[in-house]
């Protein structure tokens, strides 16, 4: 099972960045917009529609790559310890965050 507390301060993080209150397709839509703007990273309106609970959550939702670009964006990548905990319940095989994402 993945954390919830670490689940929900990436939640809440990538909610910042785009000021909305409902959580929705529409919402998932602008927030991957503004990733795709504001960093060229491109992460799916589904991905993140699960991420949010939308659609059926599993462990294969977040990759270390998606991982890695919504703690980016959402100002999480110094808290690295986040990516330690999903590596410890996902089944692949993470190290670390590469440091183009962190920087």
């Amino acid at each position: 099972m993945y954390g919830v507390d670490n689940l929900q301060a990436l939640r809440a993080g990538l909610l910042n960045k785009i000021k909305n209150v409902e959580i929705n397709r529409k919402a998932c839509e602008q927030l991957s917009v503004a990733i795709f703007i504001r960093q060229n990273d491109y992460v799916s309106t589904t991905t993140l529609m699960r991420l949010f609970s939308l659609l059926p959550f599993d462990k294969h939702t977040l990759s270390p790559k998606v991982l890695g670009m919504l703690l980016k964006f959402a100002g999480l990548a110094a808290q690295s310890n986040m990516h330690v905990y999903f590596q410890n319940e996902m089944p692949v095989q993470v190290t670390e965050i590469p440091n183009q994402w962190v920087s």
